[in-house]
Parts: C-alpha cells; sequence; structure tokens
C-alpha cells in the first residue's frame, strides 16, 4: 500500500537535516545530563550515609569556656554521653587566613587522608584539601603564622568528615 507522506517525511528530513539534527543532539544531552544527575545523585547519597559509619562521625557537639571537671564529665556521662574532648588552637598565618590545629583524632570524627601523609614530627602539617586549593598550597609547602614565630610544612592534604565548609 502506497503512503504519500512517506514521501513528504523523508522530503522534509533532508531539507531541514540542520535543524532536526540539532533537536535530536538536544535531546540527546539533556537525556545523557539528567541520568548522569540522577547517577550521581544515588552514589553521593550512599557515600555520605556510609561516612557516619566510616569516619565515626559526631552526633552532636557542644562548647564549653572551660575544661569539664571530673563530677561534672561523671554526670554528663551518667546520661548515656560519650565525651571525647576536640580541643583545637586558632593560628593567624600570614597569608591572612587562620589554621585550626587539631590534635590526630583517632575515635570520633576521623581525618580522611586524600593524598600525601599524615604528619610524623613537630613542624609538620596535613590540612584541608579544599583550603589547599583556594590557597594554591600544595604538599611541601611551609604555613607561617602572622607571628613569624611558627612554621608548619605541610606533609598532606586532607578532608574533615564533621566539617563540611572551612571557611569563615
Amino acid at each position: 500500500m502506497y503512503n504519500p507522506l512517506n514521501k513528504r517525511l523523508l522530503r522534509e528530513l533532508r531539507s531541514d537535516f540542520g535543524k532536526y539534527a540539532v533537536i535530536f543532539l538536544l535531546m540527546v544531552l539533556s537525556i545523557g545530563e539528567v541520568s548522569g544527575f540522577l547517577v550521581a545523585d544515588g552514589s553521593m547519597l550512599r557515600a555520605y550515609e556510609d561516612s557516619f559509619e566510616k569516619y565515626n562521625i559526631e552526633d552532636g557537639h557542644f562548647t564549653t569556656s572551660s575544661k569539664l571537671n571530673k563530677a561534672q564529665r561523671k554526670d554528663i556521662e551518667q546520661l548515656g554521653v560519650s565525651i571525647y574532648d576536640l580541643f583545637y588552637r586558632e593560628i593567624a598565618l600570614s597569608n591572612k587566613s587562620r589554621l585550626r590545629v587539631y590534635p590526630n583524632r583517632d575515635q570520633i570524627n576521623k581525618v580522611c587522608l586524600m593524598k600525601g601523609d599524615f604528619p610524623k614530627k613537630s613542624g609538620e602539617v596535613c590540612i584541608d584539601r579544599m583550603y589547599a586549593v583556594n590557597n594554591h598550597l600544595k604538599i611541601g609547602d611551609t604555613l607561617s603564622a602572622e607571628s613569624g614565630k611558627l612554621s608548619w610544612k605541610v606533609t598532606g592534604l586532607v578532608s574533615l568528615s564533621d566539617y563540611s565548609a572551612l571557611f569563615e
């Protein structure tokens, strides 16, 4: 059976090939982009959920103006709350940023080493990977305190599980 629309369809495709090719490419790219987002969304959610167990992220956080005494600590722990000391020191750097120095945390809010090595001796430090990118730093560079009295060699780049944004 002869259908005159078949001839017309082919003629239409040939005459406006560029228009249909662009429409086809836009559809393919749009479908690919949306599919990529959907796949990435699932894997990012899974990585986020898994990080709580892997890095033992704290359930809550509070600060005190001074160190808890033994009685205060005992009273809190009797409520079923585990307390971990996560003291830090902030130091103004010569590049006008601040360095927040923590001891290595091996019980809670564990650190993920992305590149390099953990510090092995005094005068060495690991810094957050995004801080390094934003300040054009790399492993082997030196950070200096604003006072000029202290300096640290960068030995590694880390990701901190308890910070989603590491800037003020």
